[in-house]
């Protein structure tokens, strides 16, 4: 199966021990796992490689400030704009996969575009869950 990742713009993949990244340190663990019975591709910031994985350079230097981690409105909305132009250039790339996993925060963002591709997309939020996310 071809599978296709992304996770964050904030840091290298896989995220380096320093690194506060849960859910890139959560793909990586599945990346590692899937790697020897799938084809799998991560796309990512500059600097990342992992043995046995296709990187997809973002052409980006990791971006060490994150939604998540800002109180600053401009920083937020900048934030999750670069996030939206990246999970574009995976769903450019869609008819490549069988499936793409988005692991990356708020994890909606990729939402609207699911109909614009066949590809089927799994979205894992990796925040705690509130009465409002019930549908």
């Amino acid at each position: 199966m071809r599978i296709a990742y992304y996770t964050s713009n904030r840091v290298i993949f896989p995220p380096r021990p320093q690194d506060l990244a849960a859910s890139s340190v959560i793909t990586a663990d599945i990346v590692r796992n899937l790697k020897d019975r799938h084809e799998i591709t991560v796309y990512a910031p500059k600097g990342s490689k992992m043995d046995g994985v296709n990187i997809i350079d973002l052409d980006f230097e990791n971006f060490a400030i994150d939604s998540s981690v800002s109180s600053i409105d401009w920083t937020t909305k900048s934030v999750i704009g670069m996030k939206q132009l990246f999970l574009g250039r995976v769903l450019e790339d869609a008819k490549n996969y069988d499936v793409i996993h988005f692991q990356t925060e708020p994890v909606y963002l990729g939402m609207p575009f699911v109909n614009l591709v066949e590809t089927p997309i799994i979205f894992t939020p990796h925040h705690p869950f509130y009465e409002s996310d019930k549908a």
